[in-house]
């Protein structure tokens, strides 16, 4: 049954009656202490009326569907503001919890490893990228790649910068195998354009959550399904659980968070995305 004063009455309003009906629950049953069966029946009444009103309540039907054209809709804001400038943004990605479980069911390996974790700090705009990489999974644990639309050569420059390298843990491979953290962001790492990291727009909404808590959203395909956490300020992504669907089992793979995000005038161009001196041209598309 459907509780006609969720999400139809003030929270205020709703704590009162609420608190009302305990207080006259229990003045009653205090008036009455010779009658313990009445004091049941009415403090059985007062515990239902407190979970039948209780805070946490779905949102209407029309409601959820606002809401979910609204944060579409901000979303898209936020990309027509990304391409007219630098979008900058702080991520941090790392393996699920599940992955472990995925490794052994899936392919096998029993190696254990200790979980990756990619930390990036990109900007990009239009073809032009550029990433601050620090890894404790890959081969060199720092790096900056830039990738640059050159005009006189008629396409894009990758340029790459990093310490020697430090040797792979060869327990790694299996989990890596399974699913390559880098593959989250090839944009950065190569000649081609990177996606801006915002709500997709066939994701749908699972949940719209409450005051102050984030609002899930979902994509699903046969293998794999992403819930999407969405800020209730921003209405912007700030978390992504990338689940794998195999032999009916459902495995937290990665996780990536957004722990910042910045609109940078266009004017900054060269100040970000001209390479350093040291930096060596590694690929050109």
């Amino acid at each position: 049954m459907t509780n006609p004063f969720r999400r139809t009455i003030p929270r205020s309003l709703d704590r009162r009656i609420r608190v009302r009906l305990l207080g006259a629950t229990l003045h009653a049953w205090v008036a009455r202490p010779s009658s313990l069966l009445f004091g049941g029946v009415v403090f059985a009444s007062a515990i239902v009326g407190f979970l039948y009103l209780g805070e946490r309540a779905p949102i209407a039907p029309e409601s959820t569907v606002a809401f979910a054209r609204e944060v579409h809709e901000a979303n898209r804001a936020e990309e027509a503001r990304a391409r007219e400038a630098i979008y900058h943004v702080k991520r941090v990605i790392r393996e699920g919890a599940d992955k472990p479980a995925f490794v052994r069911a899936v392919l096998g390996a029993e190696a254990p490893a200790l979980p990756r974790v990619d930390t990036l700090e990109t900007w990009q705009h239009s073809e032009n990228a550029k990433v601050e990489l620090t890894s404790t999974g890959l081969a060199r644990p720092y790096q900056i790649f830039l990738s640059r639309a050159e005009e006189r050569e008629r396409g894009v420059s990758l340029y790459h910068w990093g310490p020697a390298t430090a040797p792979k843990r060869p327990e790694r491979a299996p989990y890596d195998e399974a699913h390559d953290l880098s593959a989250l962001y090839p944009g950065f790492i190569s000649t081609s354009t990177p996606t801006l990291p915002i709500l997709p727009e066939d994701a749908e909404l699972l949940e719209p959550g409450s005051s102050g808590s984030s609002a899930r959203f979902v994509t699903r395909t046969e293998t794999l399904e992403v819930i999407y956490e969405v800020d209730p300020r921003t209405l912007l992504p700030v978390r992504e659980r990338i689940y794998v669907l195999a032999d009916g089992e459902r495995f937290e793979m990665t996780v990536v968070e957004y722990l910042a995000r910045e609109v940078i005038p266009a004017e900054r161009f060269d100040e970000v995305f001209t390479p350093e001196p040291a930096f060596e041209r590694i690929a050109r598309s």
